[in-house]
Order: structure tokens, then C-alpha cells, then sequence
């Protein structure tokens, strides 16, 4: 018995001694075999992504896209491998996300922006995040996201939904004429907020004389 262990542990070493020489001299199947490889890895957890959203188990969500992103830049130059990927499950969880489950997410969008910060709708999800308990972060990154792309409603309707929950209606105002701006223009005469409902800049009332 300890002969044929023997015999399986050294045929075990040769062969694999054999598969790390021909990938160290082989540098195409060495790169598809590392393709492969990463294929593999990121159908596997976009899985465990969506299983821990179906079961919000956001916090412990949080800690794993953490860990691939971490895990991810250690054996990448530059943008980060399957960065794209990483965006894709950031994505499918907050826009499912509730506001304290959003709030589970902030490192991972703190982390994505340390990479890129150009990143319209992690800005948009970091605001959220922060809305409640960091009024003034939150408006900042409304501000940035606003930078990137200044005609797209998304930013300009959570920077409403966070003055509103934070009573500040001169900010609503604000922001509500320079979305109007950005569409047109320019600020229409005797133009005032006078409520945001939640459903959209669509939804804003407007008068004129």
C-alpha cells in the first residue's frame, strides 16, 4: 500500500512538473489557460453575487466584491481584470438594494472610485449611501456625477430626494433649476420648486407668470 502511495504521489509530481514546464515555454496556451481560468472563476461568483442578493445578505456581499477587487489588483497592471465584471455584480446589487442595504455597500463603491473616478452611477449609489448620514459627501458626489454627464436626470433626481429628506428646499430648487438648464438652456422666468414626489424630474411642477 505505501509503495503504490509512493508511486501515485511521484506520478502526481511528474505530471505536474510536465504541465508547468510546457505552460512556462508556451506563452499562448499559458494565456488561455489563465483565460480559462478567470472565466471560470467569474461565472462562479456571479452565483454567490446573486445568492447573496436574493438573500440580501448585503453586508457579507460587500466583503466579498471587496475581496475580489483586492484580490483582483494584486495580479493586474493597471485597470484591474474582469474590472468591468466587478461593475456589472456592483451594479445588479444596488440597483436592488433598499437604503440601509445601499448603505452595507459603500466601501465597495468607495473602492470602485479609488480605481476610477469617473464613475457616473457609483458616484450616484455612494450619494445614496450617504444621504442620511453624510449630507454634505452626498451632495459632493451628486456634484461630480453631475460633471460627468450634466444631462442625464438620474443625479439631478437623487440630489432632490436627499435635499428633500434633509428639509433643504432651497437645494431642491437649485438643483431642479439646473437640470431644467441643462435641458434647455436656461432658467424660465418666476421658475420654482414646489414639490418632488420621488418618481422622477418628469414629476416636477413648475409655474410661470
Amino acid at each position: 500500500l505505501i509503495k503504490a502511495i509512493k508511486s501515485l504521489l511521484f506520478a502526481s509530481i511528474l505530471i505536474s512538473s510536465i504541465i508547468l514546464f510546457v505552460l512556462t515555454i508556451n506563452s499562448d496556451l499559458r494565456r488561455a489557460v489563465f483565460q480559462r481560468a478567470l472565466h471560470v472563476y467569474q461565472i462562479h461568483e456571479e452565483s454567490v453575487i446573486r445568492t447573496l442578493v436574493q438573500q440580501e445578505r448585503y453586508a457579507e456581499l460587500s466583503d466579498r466584491i471587496i475581496r475580489n477587487i483586492n484580490l483582483l489588483t494584486k495580479i493586474s497592471k493597471g485597470r484591474i481584470l474582469m474590472f468591468n465584471e466587478i461593475l456589472h455584480q456592483t451594479e445588479f446589487a444596488a440597483e436592488r438594494a433598499t437604503q440601509k442595504e445601499l448603505t452595507a455597500l459603500k466601501p465597495v463603491f468607495i473602492r470602485l472610485l479609488e480605481i476610477d473616478p469617473d464613475l457616473y452611477r457609483t458616484r450616484i449609489w455612494l450619494a445614496e449611501a450617504t444621504g442620511d448620514s453624510d449630507y454634505q459627501d452626498a451632495i459632493s458626489n451628486i456634484d461630480k456625477a453631475i460633471e460627468l454627464s450634466e444631462v442625464d436626470e438620474q443625479a439631478y433626481r437623487v440630489a432632490i430626494e436627499i435635499a428633500e429628506n434633509n428639509k433643504d428646499q432651497l437645494l431642491a430648487q437649485h438643483y431642479c433649476n439646473k437640470y431644467l438648464k441643462a435641458q434647455f438652456g436656461g432658467q424660465y422666468p418666476r421658475l420654482f420648486y414646489v414639490g418632488y414626489p420621488g418618481a422622477g424630474l418628469r414629476e416636477l411642477s413648475v409655474q410661470f407668470d
